[in-house]
């Protein structure tokens, strides 16, 4: 297999596929060779190389590199809320809302559901997992939360991998209802958060600058929504407030072009993932999702 390929499971079709990853040679170049990670730590983890790309994003002649984004991968216009016509710049097309029926929301009362279009992975203790792009790597919580009293709060509890590609719809939301108790943002690089980064050093999730959230899911038991940044997605955008409600399925926010990653922590025995959602990940693949899917169920 091309090392810029991965191997998903698409809850979609039922079918395993191998993905193609966007820049996966120059990923596997950059992540995996002396020159490569030399121009990795000098400019490309760097926040001002992405918001140079961002710029570019945000000038009217991109929009027709839209244009020809959605026609080369074949991404279906007739979910879009607005025309592709419409969109006056990459970024207005890459931040994109879809129409409220091309993304159902599951309405079982109890359940959990995916926070973005994304490739998943979900693990039933965080503490002990093992597994996630490669063997033998370790989530470091005190880290990717910026505090060793957090890190205890969710030690041994789950956790849910959500993982957007360039190709997809790129805002996020809430997979329970809840209330928002508290939250910053926290500094760092802009590493890429692909598998192919991923497989070489799983830091990388808690070396990126990143949002935290914390949802009261009911009284005293928490939710940690932590959107990451990579590389060319320097901003993350937030639609709500400390003290608003979390409404399952709303819109929480939304990254500004490239790939990103949303990870979701709850606290010991709050929820139960899927079996198959759980099964694929041991079996070291992704599990890709659309938003509002049922990923689980909340243990009232």
């Amino acid at each position: 297999m091309d090392k810029s390929e991965i191997k998903i499971y698409n809850s979609l079709t039922g079918n395993v596929q191998t993905e193609k990853v966007c820049g996966g040679a120059m990923l596997n170049w950059a992540y995996s060779t002396r020159p490569g990670r030399v121009l990795l730590e000098t400019l490309l983890k760097r926040i001002f190389f992405s918001k140079i790309c961002g710029f570019w994003a945000s000038l009217g002649l991109s929009a027709a590199a839209a244009r020809r984004f959605v026609r080369d991968n074949n991404i279906d216009e007739s979910e879009f809320e607005r025309p592709l016509e419409s969109f006056r710049t990459f970024n207005e097309f890459f931040t994109r809302e879809l129409k409220a029926s091309a993304r159902p929301i599951c309405g079982e009362k109890a359940a959990l559901v995916f926070p973005a279009d994304s490739r998943n992975k979900a693990f039933e203790n965080v503490s002990a997992a093992d597994f996630f792009y490669v063997k033998g790597q370790r989530m470091n919580l005190e880290k990717l939360l910026s505090s060793a009293e957090l890190a205890r709060r969710f030690e041994g509890g789950g956790m849910l991998i959500s993982r957007l590609s360039p190709l997809d719809y790129h805002r996020f939301h809430y997979p329970l209802d809840g209330h928002i108790a508290a939250r910053r943002r926290i500094g760092g690089f802009l590493y890429s958060v692909s598998p192919l980064a991923l497989r070489r050093n799983l830091s990388y999730l808690w070396r990126n600058k990143r949002v935290l959230t914390m949802v009261e899911i009911r009284e005293g038991a928490f939710m940690a929504m932590v959107e990451i940044g990579a590389t060319n997605v320097g901003s993350i955008k937030l639609l709500d407030s400390v003290g608003d409600s979390a409404v399952k399925g709303a819109q929480k926010g939304y990254f500004q072009f490239g790939g990103s990653c949303v990870i979701c922590l709850f606290e010991k025995g709050l929820v139960r993932f899927d079996d198959k959602l759980l099964s694929v990940t041991s079996e070291g693949m992704e599990y890709y999702a659309h938003v509002g899917q049922k990923a689980g169920e909340v243990l009232l």
